[in-house]
């Protein structure tokens, strides 16, 4: 099995090539823990055999929770894969849905992921809200406007205060 160290948009990755092995791979939470610790890394990535796609794509974060998608990790995955071939294009089937995959120039690979999902069991949220204003966000850290929407991984955007001044507690910044 091969693996490799990379790097994408500053996102850093262990990429294991597990195709052709049949089977998935297995991490516990644990596992992964304990890889992230010796060998730091932001998402552990595993491309594996998939009927219908060009690979399955599965992702933890280093705390050992798998997650649907990464956008990053997947254009990482899409890029070794099409340094691999001559395609110019593939798809990688995930938990979080087919990934469609295009190379872009001679070094570069773009992903579509498709798109974005706002309910808030998709994000998922603890409880139902609205996810374009997201009250209970704006109400604890007086941040200005929160969303939050699920492409790929959850996320949160907020307006209004950059993060290191949301952090420490005062005054207005640049959108986050």
């Amino acid at each position: 099995m091969k693996f490799w160290r990379m790097n994408g948009a500053g996102n850093a990755f262990i990429l294991i090539d597990a195709r052709g092995r049949g089977g998935r791979l297995a991490p516990s939470p644990g596992d992964v823990e304990d890889l992230a610790a010796r060998q730091p890394f932001d998402q552990l990535l595993a491309l594996e055999d998939a009927p219908g796609a060009d690979a399955h794509l599965r992702v933890w974060n280093r705390d050992g929770g798998e997650v649907g998608a990464c956008g990053n990790g997947a254009r990482a995955a899409a890029w070794l894969m099409f340094e691999d071939s001559r395609a110019d294009a593939l798809t990688l089937a995930s938990t979080g849905g087919a990934l469609r995959a295009r190379r872009t120039g001679s070094d570069g690979a773009e992903v579509d992921l498709g798109p974005a999902r706002l309910d808030w069991r998709e994000i998922p949220l603890a409880r139902e809200m609205d996810t374009v204003r997201l009250d209970r966000v704006h109400e604890e850290h007086d941040v200005g406007i929160a969303h939050g929407h699920r492409a790929g991984g959850p996320r949160r955007g907020v307006h209004g205060q950059s993060p290191r001044r949301v952090l420490r507690g005062r005054g207005r910044g640049a959108a986050s």
